[in-house]
């Protein structure tokens, strides 16, 4: 059972596909003189201060000022 007629219009094809674009890559390659990165960087060393008094060894919760606001 055919429901079109034949026409003289050229036939539709498929699209072309594509290559997707690949990842990037490195930004640099290093020399063999610079030094390697391991892993993390520790926080071993680092005094962590509260942002809004500037004072070190406490936070938010701990801060005597926010106490007084409050």
């Amino acid at each position: 059972m055919r429901m079109w007629t034949e026409t003289t219009n050229p036939s539709i094809e498929p699209p072309i596909p594509r290559k997707m674009p690949d990842r990037l890559g490195k930004n640099k390659r290093k020399n063999k003189d610079e030094p390697k990165k391991w892993g993390k960087l520790s926080k071993k060393c680092i005094k962590i201060t509260y942002s809004r008094c500037k004072q070190v060894v406490h936070n938010k919760t701990m801060c005597a000022k926010m106490e007084s606001l409050k």
